[in-house]
């Protein structure tokens, strides 16, 4: 059910890819060639890691921006509700899955916190505007 779709979503985003297994997921509007891959994260800045073993490179979808990430996680959970008839929504699903993200991964809980620290910073912007 949910529980497995979720920890199979963290899985793939707790893992390193290389160009050509990001390339076969099938992801929307996203290149289907590893050169294409490597050409859309060279213009979006996205580092690139040496690979432990056998040489090449992979990627962290922590490195990705967050509306990458954002449609990688909605992408899975269409196929899973397209597969169990689930109408959670988007919005519960992708919180669930990148607080569990940050729960597993320290890289991942730091970029997390950073993010809701620049949040309350706008907030407090926002209020601040209009208190005016």
């Amino acid at each position: 059910g949910e529980r497995k779709m979720i920890d199979s979503i963290i899985d793939f985003c707790t893992k390193r890819h290389s160009a050509t297994e990001l390339a076969v997921c099938g992801l929307p509007n996203f290149p289907t060639t590893k050169v294409g891959v490597f050409l859309r994260f060279r213009l979006l800045g996205i580092q690139r890691h040496k690979r432990k073993h056998g040489g090449g490179f992979e990627f962290s979808f922590f490195d990705f921006p967050e509306s990458l990430q954002r449609s990688i996680i909605l992408f899975f959970v269409r196929q899973w509700q397209a597969n169990e008839n689930n109408q959670t929504t988007d919005k519960e699903i992708v919180d669930t899955v990148l607080f569990a993200c940050a729960s597993r991964d320290l890289k991942f809980a730091e970029y997390w916190r950073r993010r809701e620290m620049e949040r309350a910073k706008i907030h407090e912007k926002i209020i601040r505007l209009l208190e005016r």
